[in-house]
Parts: structure tokens; C-alpha cells; sequence
């Protein structure tokens, strides 16, 4: 969260710290990584091998870095790659993991699948039955022990998608 605070500003502007911008700024950084996470899970790993980095990104981001390293340029780049429609999502996640070389932010880890134990596994079906049964406060009990046990629950159209914290 620290560094991706840092990133957000030029060098050599100043800075004020407060706990609110880092915990805007951790905000900001774990919504990219679940959206690279939701990147890496559309790209099967066969396809991601003969995926390439986007080469029009790739040169506006060396330009940006090569321009008095200006990160926020190159940091905003990739929220501009992620909502660009003309790339494959293989490019996508082949130039975001080529940008994080330079930003530091280690988004290769959101492309790693999870293991999900078994009892967190159960008390999703469980959680799943009860909101589908309209029984919303055992569903919302089941939420909390997911919770407890370190992941987040984000209702989808598709389903609810399962996140460790």
C-alpha cells in the first residue's frame, strides 16, 4: 500500500502522509490486483505463453518512466490497459506483469490460483443454499465465518467469487 501511495505522486513533489491516503491507496491496490486476479482466471496459462506485451503501452509507459520517472503517468497506464477493449486479455496481463518490473507491486502473485481448504469450500455451498432458500441471516452467519477464516465473498451475476483477505 506504501509503495503504490509513493507511485501515485512524482518524486519531487511533496508528500503529506496520512493513515487515510495509505488506506486509500491500499484500497486502490488490492482493487488492481483482484483485477488482475479476474485477468489471470479469463486466461488460460497455454495461451498466456504465447500472449505478448502490448507494444503501443509498452512504449508509452517507457516513455513516462523515461520522462523524469514519472510513475503516476505510468501507473495510471495500466488502469488504462485494464479498461481498453482492443487487447486479448492475455496481452493485457502479459503488459501489466511487464509494467510491474518497474512499479514493484508484485501483481504476479494475484495470478497465482488459491487453494481453498475444504471447511471454507462448505460453508460457500452452505452460505449459497441459505441465500437461495431467501434464509439471508444464516447466509450472512456463513458470510462472517468465511470471513473469519480469511477470505471475502463478492456476490457476482456468475456466482459469488471467493477472495483470500
Amino acid at each position: 500500500a506504501y509503495r503504490y501511495w509513493l507511485l501515485s505522486a512524482h518524486y519531487r513533489t511533496l508528500m503529506n502522509f496520512s493513515w487515510e491516503a495509505l488506506e486509500g491507496a491500499a484500497s486502490a491496490c488490492n482493487k488492481l490486483k483482484n483485477q488482475v486476479s479476474d485477468l489471470a482466471e479469463s486466461v488460460q496459462h497455454s495461451v498466456l505463453d504465447k500472449s505478448e506485451s502490448n507494444q503501443e503501452y509498452l512504449n508509452k509507459f517507457t516513455d513516462a518512466i523515461n520522462n523524469d520517472l514519472n510513475l503516476p503517468v505510468a501507473l495510471s497506464l495500466v488502469w488504462q490497459l485494464l479498461d481498453d477493449q482492443s487487447p486479448t486479455s492475455a496481452d493485457k496481463l502479459a503488459t501489466i506483469l511487464e509494467f510491474d518490473k518497474v512499479l514493484g507491486l508484485d501483481l504476479e502473485s494475484a495470478t497465482a490460483s488459491i487453494e481453498i481448504p475444504i471447511k471454507v469450500t462448505q460453508l460457500l455451498a452452505d452460505r449459497e443454499s441459505a441465500r437461495q432458500a431467501g434464509d439471508f441471516s444464516r447466509a450472512d452467519a456463513l458470510r462472517q465465518q468465511i470471513e473469519a477464516q480469511g477470505y471475502t465473498i463478492e456476490d457476482t451475476s456468475s456466482g459469488p467469487k471467493l477472495r483470500k483477505s
